[in-house]
């Protein structure tokens, strides 16, 4: 599987953006001014479309997975959780101690 950079796949879930089921999630999540989302915004992706981008992300470095946290994105932020999740599962089936995993300062 090929590794992705934070950005590619960031691209790549821009350019599945359904709009039709952003404004579900918009009125679902509340998002309006004064409602409990108010800020949130979202792409209109499915859980499944995500998957699959943050299965992309398993061998990235944690400093380019920590992008994920700076979108914009409601789903984007999730991808981080994701692919943190990701990493860790792989190293721990592997016995990894890769030092690469570690952020530098």
């Amino acid at each position: 599987m090929k590794t992705m950079t934070a950005k590619e796949i960031i691209c790549e879930m821009e350019s599945l953006r359904n709009e039709e089921q952003r404004q579900v999630l918009m009125r679902f999540f509340k998002t309006g001014h004064g409602e409990y989302g108010e800020g949130d915004d979202f792409l209109g992706l499915k859980a499944p479309q995500m998957e699959i981008c943050g299965a992309f992300s398993f061998k990235m470095s944690v400093d380019d997975v920590l992008l994920f946290g700076c979108d914009i994105f409601y789903l984007v932020n999730n991808l981080l959780i994701l692919a943190l999740c990701f990493r860790m599962y792989s190293e721990s089936c592997n016995g990894s101690d890769d030092t690469s995993a570690t952020t530098t300062p």
